[in-house]
């Protein structure tokens, strides 16, 4: 262990000494070593969508689909290259037929899983959304329920896993 904490600190004073930049950390820490696997993640934007009574939208996922008849946020997989908040604007158009625009679209909080979707890890980025254009529309045969926030934690051995950190966040905050 003590090895492997020198190691790493002499390359790093090498490497910065080299620049002019300070001198050996003195942090105090114990550098661990860990063998990490380079796993892909694939990141996924996610809508609590609010009606006028404050219930938020849940969507069953269709037979078909991997996790089918669980109920999760609406939403979906980024492009390369997309923002989170374009592909969630993207993906309520493909799936539920509305519009939403960029000011309507704001960003409550984030999770993370590993190895969760096919060996993969998962980002999942959660965004409130209170107005839309359109009407909401089964376009994949997805079923809906409008849920009281407070009601959100009976969903819990229902829901993707990583869906329901995000639905304890929205019990914390509404």
């Amino acid at each position: 262990m003590a090895r492997a904490k020198t190691k790493i600190q002499d390359v790093w004073s090498k490497s910065f000494l080299k620049k002019g930049v300070g001198r050996k950390p003195t942090h105090g820490f114990d550098v661990v070593e860990t063998k990490v696997d380079l796993v892909p993640t694939v990141h996924v934007s996610a809508a609590a969508i609010f009606n006028l009574e404050g219930e938020v939208l849940l969507a069953k996922r269709p037979e078909g689909k991997a996790l089918a008849g669980l109920w999760e946020f609406p939403g979906g997989k980024l492009k390369e290259g997309e923002l989170p908040e374009t592909a969630l604007m993207r993906e309520l158009g493909e799936e539920l037929g509305i519009q939403v625009s960029p000011e309507h679209v704001e960003p409550l909080t984030f999770v993370s899983c590993t190895k969760s979707i096919e060996g993969k890890n998962l980002l999942m980025y959660l965004f409130k959304v209170s107005r839309w254009k359109g009407k909401i529309t089964a376009l994949e045969n997805q079923k809906f329920a409008w849920v009281k926030v407070q009601d959100l934690e009976g969903y819990a051995d229902i829901m993707p896993q990583a869906d329901v950190p995000m639905a304890k966040v929205l019990m914390k905050m509404f």
